[in-house]
C-alpha cells in the first residue's frame, strides 16, 4: 500500500494553515482548502466573489493565487517538495490548484520566506524611497520565477498613470511604480499573477521595503489599455505596485478573518493530542468530510 511520511503529511498540514494568511480582496478570502490524505486543494469560493467589483474575476483568482504561493511556502518550510498542478480539471471549474508531496529537494529560497508570512503587516500610507537598482533586480528575478514579468516605470509615465486613474495620495508618495505582468490574459495566468504578486510583496519586505498594490490602473478600461502600450509587446497587466521603505506607523497587522479548511483525510493527526502518530499513513484512506472554520490573519 502506497504511504504518506510523517514529514509530508505535516507539511500539507503546515500548508493548509498557511493559507490563510494571504492578501485578499476586503480582507475576505476567497478560496477553500480541501486536505486530503495524499493531497492539498485550493478552491474557488465563488460565495465571496465580488462581481459588482471584478466582473471579470481576474482579482478574485489572483487573490486565490496568492493564497496558492503561501500553500507552496508552507510545504518549503516544512522541508517538503511538491508539484503543483493549476486549474488540472475542465469538468472542476472551481479547484484551481492540487497540490502533493514529491520525493526531492524542497524550494530554499520559498522556504525562507515563511517567517515574512506571519510577521507582515498592511500597508496603505505613504512609502518614500527607490529600492536600488540590486533589489528592483531582486523583486524582477522574483516575479520571473512565478512565470510574470515586473517592469518599473519612468517619471512620466507614472505621471500619465495619475492623469487617467486621478489616483494621489499614499500610492502617488512611492517613488518606485512597477508594473506586473503577464504572457497571457486568462485565469491560469491569472492564478500565476497571484502567486507572483505575494512572492514580491515577500521579497520587497525582505529587503526592507513595503508594496502598495494599486489595482485602479487595471480596473479603468482606458488605464489598463494605456498601461498595456506602455508595455513590451504581448504583455498584459495585471496589477500596479508602489514600493517604497515604509515610515513608523505605516503599518497595522493583519485583520483576521474566517477561512475555510476542510480537513477530509480520514486520518489521525500527526502529533495531535489524544492522536496516533504513526511513521507512515495510508494514501488511499477514505474520506471523512470534516469542515473546520479557522481564524487567520489576513491583510488590509
Amino acid at each position: 500500500m502506497p504511504t504518506l511520511t510523517r514529514r509530508q503529511a505535516n507539511a500539507l498540514r503546515m500548508a493548509a494553515d498557511r493559507a490563510g494568511r494571504a492578501p485578499s480582496q476586503r480582507s475576505s478570502p476567497p478560496w477553500e482548502v480541501r486536505l486530503h490524505a495524499t493531497r492539498l486543494e485550493v478552491r474557488l469560493d465563488p460565495d465571496r466573489r465580488l462581481p459588482a467589483l471584478d466582473p471579470r474575476g481576474r482579482e478574485w483568482i489572483m487573490s486565490v493565487g496568492a493564497a496558492l504561493l503561501d500553500v507552496r511556502i508552507g510545504m518549503a518550510a516544512a522541508g517538503q517538495a511538491a508539484t503543483v498542478a493549476r486549474f488540472p480539471d475542465r469538468e472542476q471549474a472551481d479547484l484551481a490548484a492540487v497540490v502533493r508531496p514529491v520525493d526531492g529537494v524542497p524550494d530554499a529560497d520559498l522556504a525562507a520566506l515563511a517567517t515574512l508570512v506571519q510577521v507582515r503587516h498592511s500597508t496603505w500610507l505613504g512609502a518614500a524611497g527607490t529600492p536600488p537598482p540590486c533589489v528592483r533586480g531582486r523583486l524582477a528575478a522574483t516575479a520571473e520565477a512565478e512565470q510574470a514579468v515586473l517592469l518599473t516605470l519612468d517619471a512620466s509615465q507614472c505621471r500619465l498613470l495619475a492623469r487617467l486613474t486621478g489616483i494621489g495620495g499614499s500610492a502617488a508618495a512611492a517613488d518606485c511604480t512597477l508594473v506586473l505582468a503577464t504572457a497571457e490574459d486568462e485565469p491560469v495566468s491569472w492564478l500565476r499573477a497571484g502567486e507572483a504578486l505575494e512572492r514580491v510583496l515577500l521579497e520587497a519586505m525582505r529587503h526592507g521595503y513595503r508594496a502598495i498594490v494599486d489595482s485602479h490602473p487595471i480596473d479603468r478600461t482606458a488605464a489598463r489599455g494605456t498601461l498595456r502600450r506602455l508595455l513590451p509587446p504581448g504583455r498584459h497587466p495585471q496589477t500596479v505596485l508602489h514600493v517604497g521603505r515604509a515610515e513608523a506607523g505605516t503599518g497595522a497587522p493583519h485583520l483576521c478573518a474566517v477561512a475555510r479548511v476542510h480537513d477530509l483525510t480520514a486520518l489521525p493527526r500527526v502529533g495531535g493530542p489524544g492522536r496516533a502518530d504513526p511513521a507512515a499513513l495510508p494514501l488511499d484512506a477514505p474520506d471523512r468530510g470534516e469542515t473546520t472554520a479557522v481564524t487567520v490573519g489576513t491583510r488590509r
